[in-house]
């Protein structure tokens, strides 16, 4: 009796990298077909054809490889959270924060290898809302000021890659403005004025800014970073030092590590969205809990 062949699905986006990323669809697709594997390539027209692609081939594959940037890491880290399908990452988007974190290389042809190569099981958020509706973040959730920065980068047509971040971040604290958060963690309840928080399960967002920089997807907690309330000049000074996680020390700056917490972020008194993995999500999530060993990934850490 003929042993069937594992299946692997590869799930490319075709905006990005450049127009190239289909190139580097193909490019999968031999070399799964030279390791033994039956293929499956799609290329969805648009977020709505990923979903729900990437969502069904999770359930009937041994792998799940997304070619994108982080919007595409976030699809297949939900398709695949507690399923049995290995979840493969090719970077080839702006920020890929979910590629590096985890030690995929950013050359296309190296992270291919990677994708079909050892395998480590990966901690993720999971975000919920009040209504009991949920989505797991596989980097970072972010309220506030970096919102703000993300739907204008998301506009922006120059500059390219992760400076585009970098000057929209400029551009909006010229009108800084503060929310009010309440948040309980481990049962103690807070409440600040705050410019920004950000509940993390990797270290870094918008590209390499390391808001997170003790985020381990492998521990049992996951990381809060809560930035207060000051004026602009403090806050320009202190902008280039996420880069490389110093912010952190600043006297403005609190980071705590819990399993979960509840948050609401409000601005004239209206509850504000939060964004998962540089996404909007289509209703505002309250309650973050970290849930160990929740997807099967492919990955050089």
């Amino acid at each position: 009796m003929e042993i069937p062949k594992p299946l692997a699905a590869i799930i490319v986006n075709p905006a990005s990298g450049r127009g190239q990323s289909e190139a580097v669809g193909v490019a999968i697709d031999e070399y799964a077909s030279s390791l033994g594997y039956t293929t499956a390539v799609r290329v969805p027209n648009s977020k709505e054809e990923a979903l729900l692609a990437t969502t069904r081939l999770a359930k009937e594959s041994d792998r799940v490889v997304v070619v994108g940037g982080d919007g595409m890491a976030h699809l297949g880290f939900n398709a695949c959270a507690q399923q049995e399908a290995v979840l493969g990452i090719v970077p080839t988007g702006t920020g890929n924060d979910f590629a590096r974190a985890l030690g995929i290389p950013a050359d296309p042809r190296a992270a291919i290898k990677v994708a079909f190569g050892p395998v480590r099981s990966i901690g993720g958020v999971k975000a919920s809302d009040a209504f009991g509706n949920s989505v797991w973040v596989a980097t970072v959730a972010t309220a506030g000021f970096s919102v703000a920065v993300n739907n204008r980068a998301s506009k922006m047509i120059r500059p390219k890659g992760s400076s585009k971040y970098t000057l929209a971040s400029l551009q909006e604290s010229v009108k800084l403005g503060t929310w009010k958060a309440d948040y309980t963690v481990d049962g103690k309840r807070q409440r600040k004025d705050v410019l920004m928080i950000a509940v993390a399960n990797t270290s870094t967002f918008g590209g390499g800014m390391k808001i997170a920089p003790d985020a381990d997807p492998f521990s049992d907690k996951l990381s809060l970073v809560v930035i207060e309330k000051t004026n602009r000049r403090t806050f320009l000074r202190l902008l280039p030092r996420v880069f490389s996680g110093a912010h952190i020390h600043h006297p403005a700056v609190t980071t705590v590590h819990a399993t979960s917490l509840e948050l609401k972020l409000y601005r004239s008194e209206v509850l504000q969205e939060v964004q998962a993995d540089g996404e909007k999500l289509e209703t505002i999530m309250t309650k973050f809990e970290l849930v160990p060993n929740v997807v099967k990934l492919a990955c050089n850490n």
